[in-house]
């Protein structure tokens, strides 16, 4: 990997953190991705009958990032 092609890479992944970051009106959608979710039981898009947020997770807007490897 070159030092321009690892920059790209990062610039890449930091504009689409941000997007999710900011982005009220994202839909979730199943996947491989979701087996190592924490959020399941709370995911409208695994779970019929999601689990509303705990109070102590709604102060914040975070995103649970994950990434295959």
């Amino acid at each position: 990997m070159t030092q321009a092609h690892q920059e790209q890479v990062q610039q890449l992944i930091l504009g689409l953190a941000l997007r999710l970051r900011n982005d009220s009106e994202w839909e979730p959608s199943t996947g491989e991705h979701c087996k190592r979710c924490t959020y399941q039981k709370h995911c409208g898009a695994v779970c019929d009958q999601p689990e509303p947020l705990p109070e102590s997770k709604r102060k914040f807007k975070l995103v649970q990032l994950a990434l295959a490897v």
